[in-house]
């Protein structure tokens, strides 16, 4: 066995798949996340030295599209959370069978923006919405516009 000994912020498992993919002899990888100690099965030549020096430096704990899987999953949660908290509102205004229809009709694009986690989606369907003096207010767009942009961390309109 022998042990190359470096100190990078990776991804352990990732890591081995990564240097698994370009065939070399790997044995295990032992530490933490930022002190590893990569441990192959033979004495690498300066060849495979090299392509494990590449993988290394090529190797990033987390990948842009899990980052960005992430943000989505996040976004829908905070979607999920959002039309349920309205949901109860409306329940607990009373709202007839034909009110609500009338909301599910009028916001069935800004639900799904939010269920879906597009959210500057949701803040386009939200100005586009017909308010009026009881069901969708102006106050009530106002407050979901705030929350909304609060969320994204971006300046209330």
């Amino acid at each position: 066995m022998f042990n190359y000994t470096l100190t990078k912020d990776a991804n352990l498992d990732k890591l081995t798949v990564e240097i698994k993919a370009v065939g070399l002899p790997l044995s295990c990888i032992n530490g933490n996340d930022s002190s590893l100690e990569i441990v192959m099965i033979t004495e690498l030549d300066e060849a495979q030295q090299s392509q494990l020096a590449t993988v290394i430096t090529a190797h990033q704990k987390v990948t842009a599209a899990e980052v960005v899987k992430a943000k989505i999953l996040a976004a829908m949660d905070f979607g999920r959370q959002f039309t349920a908290e309205y949901g109860a509102s409306n329940v607990l205004a009373g709202l007839t069978l034909a009110e609500v229809e009338y909301m599910m009709e009028a916001t069935a694009k800004l639900q799904q923006a939010l269920l879906t986690g597009s959210l500057y989606v949701a803040l386009v369907e939200l100005a586009r919405l017909p308010t009026d003096d009881t069901i969708i207010t102006v106050a009530k767009v106002t407050e979901a516009r705030n929350k909304i942009q609060t969320y994204l961390g971006i300046t209330l309109t």
